[in-house]
């Protein structure tokens, strides 16, 4: 469980500090370079996604309370939505209109689905703790950005690609998820 808790510190750490601490991003850059300052950035992310991948299979599994009969259809569905959502954030689409933080948000609603669909010690820390981060990532992003300024409506085309990008990656996840998690879906 060590590893895990410490690979969601580091996760929620190395994203939190740019965005509380505005001014130290810029110093690292100025200290570093900016492929220096992105390479470690980089690594660290990928050394806590290790971290939190070994702690997950490493943690003996305890009941913290009984998820409801639903929750595991309820998942399915609501990774159906998460996936657009994370897509969006980086392809210019109409969710973008609708959605301040789409990627952020997706994160919010995959840790909701698990929560729903698994009770065990390991999920409350690792979903509780994502959509903690979420949450707080995005009040700091938009305390430091202001008000919100919507973007203009995209082309049906935008909206398109965004829906079949979607679909592989959720089929995708839907195989190697139990290569992550050791939870086989299919």
């Amino acid at each position: 469980m060590h590893y895990l808790i410490f690979g969601l510190i580091l996760w929620v750490t190395v994203h939190l500090v740019p965005s509380v601490l505005p001014n130290s991003r810029h110093l690292c850059i100025q200290r570093l370079g900016e492929n220096l300052y992105k390479s470690l950035f980089s690594l660290l992310i990928v050394t806590s996604i290790v971290l939190i991948v070994i702690g997950w299979r490493n943690t003996s599994v305890e009941l913290f309370y009984q998820p409801p009969a639903w929750g595991r259809q309820a998942c399915f569905i609501l990774m159906g939505l998460a996936i657009p959502l994370f897509i969006s954030g980086r392809k210019p689409n109409t969710i973008r209109c609708v959605v301040r933080h789409p990627q952020l948000f997706s994160i919010l609603v995959i840790s909701a689905a698990h929560l729903l669909a698994n009770g065990d010690n390991r999920s409350v820390i690792l979903f509780l703790g994502l959509s903690s981060w979420s949450v707080l990532e995005m009040f700091f992003i938009s305390r430091r950005e202001g008000p919100w300024e919507k973007p203009s409506a995209f082309p049906a085309k935008a909206n398109i690609m965004v829906v079949i990008i979607s679909a592989v990656v959720y089929s995708v996840l839907l195989f190697v998820h139990q290569y992550l998690s050791g939870i086989a879906l299919i």
